[in-house]
């Protein structure tokens, strides 16, 4: 059974420059982040997003989401799944 968890809606405004700064110095990538994944299990990540650069501040909007197709009870892995999303929440914002 395919289960589907919506990590969450990204939007706001973004300073392209400050996110990549802040990226650079953690040095925090989507890789780093899957060691917080529980183990045995294999996900498909999705990040879908709109990034409008006419204004002086560009905006950005958009939903990332995390399926494991082989779980059939996905509140049992919720818990297990929210420091990844934590995590990769905080490269994206």
């Amino acid at each position: 059974m395919n289960k589907s968890f919506v990590i969450g809606l990204i939007s706001g405004v973004i300073v392209s420059g400050a996110l990549a700064v802040n990226a650079m110095e953690t040095k925090t990538s989507i890789q780093a982040c899957s060691a917080l994944l529980p183990s045995g299990h294999t996900f498909e990540l999705s990040i879908e997003g709109n990034i409008d650069t006419r204004a002086a501040l560009p905006t950005v909007s958009g939903n990332i989401s995390l399926s494991e197709h082989s779980i059939e009870d996905g509140a049992q892995i919720e818990p297990q799944i929210m420091p990844f999303v934590k995590c990769v929440n905080h490269l994206v914002k």
